[in-house]
Formats: structure tokens, C-alpha cells, sequence
């Protein structure tokens, strides 16, 4: 039996709020998470990204390969924003992901914009 590949994501994340809501947008891919703390935010960020590398593997994709990066506007907030660190993640892999691949961790470098 081959060896599973295993999939560890990099992501550069803004937070900003909107509305009353945060917003945690990934640079490098377009996708957002939402919640009405950044930590919340950042999670739902994390399971949307999750959510998308596994129906690119359902349909025999490389994962976020498609997906597009974020607006220009998202890269102008990240410079302006203030840097809060990287935010390793652990993801327990869906029972529904091929056996062939492992999803394990999401390392986010986040920045807070004002």
C-alpha cells in the first residue's frame, strides 16, 4: 500500500471586523471564516479551508490548487495590519477523506487589522 500523502497548509490570515462580525481572510486562498470573536473567526476559517481540500480530493484534485487568492484589498489590510504570531491548528481529518491522504495541521500567521 503506498504511503498516504499528507497535506500541511501555510496560510497568511488578516482579521479584520465588519458589521459587528470578524472576518479571518487567507491570503494565499480565498476563503474566509466568520464568528463574532476573532478566535471564532479563525476556527470557522480554519474548518472552511479543511472543508474545501476535501471536496478538491473527492474530485480527484490537489487540494486548493483552483482556488483563487485572496482580493488585492486583503494583501493591502495585511500590511497595514499588526502582526499577532503563527497560530498552529490540529484538524482531525474527516472519516470521509480518502485513505490516501491526511489533512493534518493549518499553520496561520495572522495579523489583527484595525
Amino acid at each position: 500500500m503506498p504511503e498516504p500523502i499528507n497535506y500541511n497548509f501555510e496560510v497568511r490570515v488578516v482579521i479584520f471586523q465588519e458589521n459587528g462580525i470578524w472576518i479571518a481572510q487567507g491570503l494565499e486562498w480565498d476563503i474566509t471564516g466568520h464568528g463574532k470573536t476573532t478566535d471564532a473567526a479563525l476556527e470557522n476559517f480554519g474548518h472552511t479551508l479543511l472543508g474545501q481540500a476535501i471536496v478538491d480530493i473527492h474530485h480527484g484534485e490537489i487540494p486548493l490548487a483552483k482556488t483563487p487568492e485572496a482580493p488585492q484589498f486583503c494583501f493591502r489590510r495585511w500590511e497595514e495590519a499588526e502582526y499577532q504570531g503563527k497560530q498552529p491548528k490540529s484538524f482531525v481529518t474527516p472519516k470521509e477523506t480518502p485513505d490516501a491522504f491526511i489533512i493534518s495541521a493549518l499553520a496561520a500567521d495572522t495579523r489583527l487589522a484595525a
